[in-house]
């Protein structure tokens, strides 16, 4: 039996406890099979996103038949440009509300045209899907994609209209922590973003505010539980679909 987390408990305590646990689900293929599962990650900078989905990655990948690990957005062909570390997010000003708008109108249509040619494909196949950042980012941080502050009200309407991930959190650390971590932004910043983040996953039916305000294993176990919990409630109804009467 693994020990509780605390702050005496082994670093690989995840290790024994995920096998235990995902291996009460079948990974045969039936009739009628759990769909993947595609989560995103959000946070101001320094709340530890980019670590967190690569350990999602390492941890949760091998009990799934496939793994996509992308940021922001996810492409519509395979490109062999490498990500740019972004250490001075707000050094460029935003465009004018015009170009923000076709911008962001334009990272709508991508965003549907690569759930409908590739996510759709990846869930069906039982794959999972994990984004750091994604289209909520757009009204948290508008002045990182240099957007207009007056576009923020159109990215939230098409937020509401974009494909949404089965599972969204958001990572909540103090202000102050982030700053010592990361300072990217302001302390003022980090502080509005933190309240902004908050707010809104508040509102919607899969999110969640995860304290990340503490060891990374204890924030990588908390969600690893809610994704069991999404998982099973799926197993669930899929048992109770074939046991129906046809």
């Amino acid at each position: 039996m693994p020990r509780p987390l605390g702050e005496g408990a082994p670093n690989n305590t995840l290790v024994h406890v995920l096998p235990f646990l995902l291996t009460r689900f079948p990974r045969k293929r039936e009739p009628r099979t759990v769909s993947g599962l595609w989560i995103a990650l959000y946070g101001p900078d320094g709340a530890g996103k980019s670590a967190l989905a690569d350990r999602l990655a390492d941890d949760l990948g091998p009990f799934f038949p496939g793994l996509r690990l992308h940021h922001l957005r996810i492409p519509l062909w395979q490109s062999s440009r490498k990500s740019v570390m972004v250490t001075q997010p707000h050094a460029q000003p935003p465009r004018c509300l015009t170009l923000s708008c076709l911008k962001l109108f334009y990272m709508f249509a991508q965003s549907w045209l690569a759930h409908l040619l590739h996510v759709l494909s990846w869930l069906g196949s039982g794959q999972l899907v994990i984004v750091d950042r994604y289209f909520l980012d757009y009204t948290i941080d508008p002045q990182r994609y240099r957007l207009a502050r007056s576009s923020v009200r159109l990215a939230s309407l098409l937020g509401r209209f974009a494909p949404r991930p089965d599972l969204q959190f958001v990572l909540d650390v103090p202000a102050e922590e982030l700053q010592r971590r990361k300072p990217e932004v302001s302390l003022c910043e980090s502080r509005r973003q933190r309240y902004e983040y908050a707010a809104r996953i508040a509102r919607l039916p899969n999110g969640r505010l995860v304290n990340a305000d503490r060891p990374m294993l204890q924030v990588e176990l908390e969600i690893t539980t809610a994704i069991l919990q999404l998982q099973q409630r799926r197993f669930r109804a899929v048992k109770q679909a074939d046991l129906a009467p046809a």
